[in-house]
């Protein structure tokens, strides 16, 4: 699973590349690809929902910085995200 091979230390692409960064990048082009050469216009109307969407939003959420992980430096909500947390409990035997 994704989790197991992050757990290892894998990760898709060279490190700091948008597809070690997000590994579902590559899959999800593919099949927005697949999606506009079997409906043209797909990536289109993506986009315009995607600025209806964002003009409703606009001005309507508090966001905070972004958080990264003090131990891998990925984006997180805390001071350590969940996956360095499930490996140190993994390497120390503890839950939590």
């Amino acid at each position: 699973t994704e989790v197991a091979a992050r757990l290892k230390g894998a990760r898709e692409g060279p490190p700091g590349s948008p597809a070690a960064v997000h590994p579902r990048r590559g899959g999800v082009r593919r099949s927005i690809a697949t999606l506009e050469s079997k409906h043209p216009g797909t990536m289109l109307n993506l986009m315009k929902s995607r600025e209806k969407i964002a003009a409703r939003c606009s001005g309507t959420l508090e966001t905070e910085p972004v958080r990264h992980c003090k131990e891998c430096g990925d984006p997180c909500s805390g001071e350590v995200c969940q996956l360095c947390k499930l490996k140190k409990s993994l390497n120390t035997g503890s839950r939590g």
